[in-house]
């Protein structure tokens, strides 16, 4: 489906332009080079920007008065309770994992946050295999390690400068449990676009803005109060603000339509992918040294894409197919040898 194809692509883009773009959004005049604008602000900004594109795309689908009439009753069939559940879990678990991370960074050095961060990976195709039955091959699996391998790699010039270990019981256990949630939230949420129902994917977006942005508010009033009572939510807002928000906005709906089109395994090779480039782009613009775990990493990775989806794969999963099949012939022919034999003892 091109539409899938368009989203995953968008998705390696919009990835790689974050971090070019966080970088130079950072105030070298504020101690630790921290941004001038309060990223709650910029995320709830981002969530509002998703929504009016949901409503538009929602509205130019449906020029006519009958077809907004039955939109309209499909958002009054999803404001139940059950259905609102559904769409606030996902949101409420990515708000509490990207406010874990800056627990998990104070407890555990960059290297172990690096690994962990990168074991969603692993845990993605677990989970995966569990709840969508979604069997990898042999070939899949070492795609899978080698994924996590490169994408490790590639970012350890970011630890570099760090030579002194932390050991912190407490540190690891949240750095396991943030890359579970990561990985959890992703395949649930690929659950809820794909579960049959009768709510269309766009309604189901429009709920889980609506939410994310209740959410980031509430979150803007704990942590900001000041800021939240205050009339200058643009504070420090600059062109690079605007873009940052768009193209985080963009990235938001291209995972959607990758979740909703493709699967998570596949998001997470794409992020992975782009992760290693960000890299590489990253330094080379602005002007760092390149070393030689940025082109080992990529190199690792692309060998990833390649085995994971390469024709090799096919062949196994086809195999793979064939054995299951046997089986279930011989179980079938076995079963029906013994209802033979259980018959003719009975005559």
């Amino acid at each position: 489906m091109l539409i899938k194809w368009f989203a995953i692509i968008g998705l390696t883009l919009f990835q790689i332009a974050s971090t070019i773009m966080y970088p130079i959004a950072k105030d070298n005049k504020i101690e630790g080079g921290s941004y001038p604008f309060n990223p709650i602000i910029v995320t709830i900004f981002a969530e509002c920007s998703k929504l009016i594109f949901t409503l538009l795309t929602i509205f130019y689908s449906n020029l006519s008065l009958n077809s907004l009439k039955i939109q309209l009753t499909l958002l009054k069939q999803s404001l139940t309770l059950k259905h609102i559940i559904f769409s606030f879990v996902p949101v409420l678990f990515y708000a509490i994992s990207n406010n874990l991370i800056y627990l998990v960074m104070t407890k555990v050095n960059g290297i172990t946050f690096l690994i962990s961060r990168n074991l969603s990976i692993i845990f993605t195709a677990i989970l995966s295999q569990l709840f969508f039955n979604r069997r990898l091959c042999s070939i899949q699996w070492v795609a899978v390690i080698l994924l996590f391998l490169g994408a490790t790699t590639s970012q350890l010039h970011n630890c570099q400068k760090e030579s002194n270990f932390q050991f912190s019981l407490i540190g690891y256990f949240l750095c396991i449990f943030l890359a579970l949630i990561s990985s959890s939230v992703g395949i649930y949420t690929e659950y809820i676009y794909k579960k049959p129902n009768h709510i269309p994917f766009l309604i189901q977006n429009l709920q889980m803005y609506i939410f994310g942005i209740l959410v980031n508010i509430i979150a803007l009033y704990i942590f900001d109060k000041n800021q939240f009572l205050s009339n200058n939510w643009f504070q420090g807002f600059s062109t690079i603000t605007y873009a940052i928000i768009l193209n985080h906005a963009l990235s938001g709906i291209a995972t959607a339509i990758a979740l909703k089109f493709s699967n998570n395994i596949t998001k997470v090779f794409t992020s992975a992918f782009a992760m290693v480039i960000s890299s590489f782009v990253s330094l080379a613009i602005f002007g760092d040294f390149i070393g030689i775990q940025i082109y080992l990493g990529i190199g690792i990775v692309v060998c990833a894409l390649f085995l994971f989806f390469g024709p090799g794969t096919e062949i196994e999963l086809k195999n793979m197919n064939l054995g299951n099949n046997n089986n279930q012939n011989n179980n079938n022919e076995n079963n029906y040898q013994n209802n033979n034999n259980e018959n003719n003892k009975s005559k």
